[in-house]
């Protein structure tokens, strides 16, 4: 039979591997947390935290592609362009969609990507920007951050093919 203090001990380890040990403020109120023993996505203070625990990951990616939500609205401009009847119209819808056409290209929407041992696989979309941004400078970086603890968690990181993230 355990000791008060022994049983006290073993109480304190338990609820230290639920501890975060790793904390990731990705804006907007969204977070993601790491411990010992779960990851937690919290998509903002409205909404509902996403806890996976660590034994039900297979393997991880980040993933990465152009903005396509641009080209769509560059559609729309293309078929406004094409039912107005005056040039200076047609013309101003012309520059706007290259504008959503460089938009979507110049955009990375960045994902991390989960697999579990079910076969499910989740998506944490952890945001966007250009290169340079703010934004995509604080994916990175928690990104080499996550992806080390993940990996000494037991984790495995998904091969190549998976991180270049064709959509």
């Amino acid at each position: 039979m355990p000791t008060p203090a022994e049983d006290q001990g073993a109480r304190d380890r338990l609820l230290e591997a639920y501890q975060p040990f790793l904390q990731a403020d990705l804006g907007r109120g969204h977070l993601l947390r790491l411990s010992q023993r779960r990851l937690e996505w919290i998509p903002g203070a409205q909404r509902k935290p996403m806890i996976l625990p660590i034994a039900a990951l297979r393997c991880f990616c980040l993933a990465q592609r152009p903005m396509w939500e641009a080209l769509a609205v560059g559609a729309l401009l293309i078929c406004a362009g094409a039912l107005v009847g005056f040039w200076v119209l047609r013309l101003i819808f012309a520059a706007l969609f290259l504008l959503a056409a460089v938009a979507c290209f110049a955009q990375r929407q960045y994902t991390l990507r989960l697999r579990l041992r079910s076969g499910e696989l989740v998506e944490i979309p952890l945001g966007f920007g250009t290169a340079r941004s703010a934004q995509a400078q604080r994916v990175q970086s928690v990104w080499a951050t996550l992806s080390e603890e993940l990996k000494g968690l037991g984790v495995t990181l998904a091969g190549a093919e998976a991180r270049s993230g064709s959509g």
